[in-house]
């Protein structure tokens, strides 16, 4: 008998390049084996249900549906794969749930002000404390659409010889990418190296950002208990796929390439419409119609 623990720890490597996704997957598929009796069974011993009392749990553990999923999609392949090897002979139905629709959520150029002069010179038990490197982050993924952990992992050996391109050997969906810089991104990577050589730990970026959304909340410029929790670093690939998006008429498509995105229906997540850009485009609309008609 082979436990869905034994087959993914004897073939995960097969099906998701080395690196975060594969150790992502292996955790999630590890923490439904640990489940229940889930690891005293065959692996093709397993139904539908099993997955459903899973992420019910998941659920009541606070976990959003969108997390949930990943968890989801992690066992979904392991199972097919399983099957594929004949190593499985069935595999439970598994389906992804439809994520409720939150707040679109980008930065405005006041907003990122806000967060520059925080980051810049923020208060902590009496002093003027810089973290400026923050910032530079922030700079980086508005201008790149990369996020903080491939960010985090910027050094002058990945930079390739021209000069332009950030090589990224392994990206979230296991796929390599290059990532163009732009003269804001250019200038921006090479203080960040500048400082420390980037060696910064990673979760002193998370305490600072979680203390600034402290203060913003205090003072007003988050408004509410929602937006706090979406007031995160992230938000900052949502607004360069916006900008590119409501700003600059680029192509889906190309905003696709420039997240790295497989799928262009992931990069509609990325890109929201801005308030004002839809009026403008309404009204462009109504000009068009009054012109046909007249």
């Amino acid at each position: 008998m082979i436990t869905l623990r034994q087959f993914t720890e004897d073939n995960a490597h097969r099906f998701w390049s080395d690196g975060k996704h594969l150790e992502d997957c292996k955790h999630q598929i590890y923490a439904f084996c640990s489940f229940g009796d889930h690891d005293n069974r065959s692996i093709s011993e397993f139904k539908a249900s099993d997955v459903f009392r899973f992420t019910d749990k998941l659920l009541d553990a606070g976990k959003s549906v969108s997390t949930i999923n990943r968890y989801k999609s992690a066992l979904k392949k392991i199972f097919r794969e399983a099957i594929d090897m004949e190593e499985c002979t069935k595999a439970p139905s598994i389906k992804l749930s439809k994520p409720t629709k939150g707040r679109v959520r980008f930065y405005t150029s006041k907003e990122m002000a806000q967060i520059k002069k925080w980051l810049s010179e923020a208060p902590r038990e009496g002093k003027r404390v810089s973290n400026y490197w923050m910032w530079l982050y922030c700079v980086i993924s508005l201008n790149t659409g990369m996020r903080s952990g491939e960010i985090a992992k910027i050094s002058r050996d990945i930079i390739t010889p021209c000069g332009d391109y950030i090589h990224l050997a392994i990206t979230k969906n296991g796929d390599s990418r290059d990532v163009y810089m732009n003269e804001a991104a250019k200038e921006a990577v090479y203080e960040l190296l500048e400082l420390n050589n980037n060696k910064f730990v990673h979760s002193t970026f998370y305490r600072r950002w979680d203390d600034m959304r402290k203060d913003f909340l205090r003072v007003g410029i988050i408004k509410d208990t929602e937006d706090y929790k979406m007031f995160v670093f992230h938000v900052f690939r949502h607004t360069c796929a916006t900008n590119l998006s409501s700003n600059l008429n680029v192509p889906i498509a190309t905003i696709s390439e420039v997240l790295g995105h497989k799928s262009i229906a992931t990069t509609m997540k990325y890109a929201h419409a801005k308030p004002d850009h839809i009026q403008d485009v309404m009204g462009k609309l109504g000009n068009y119609h009054g012109e046909v008609a007249a």
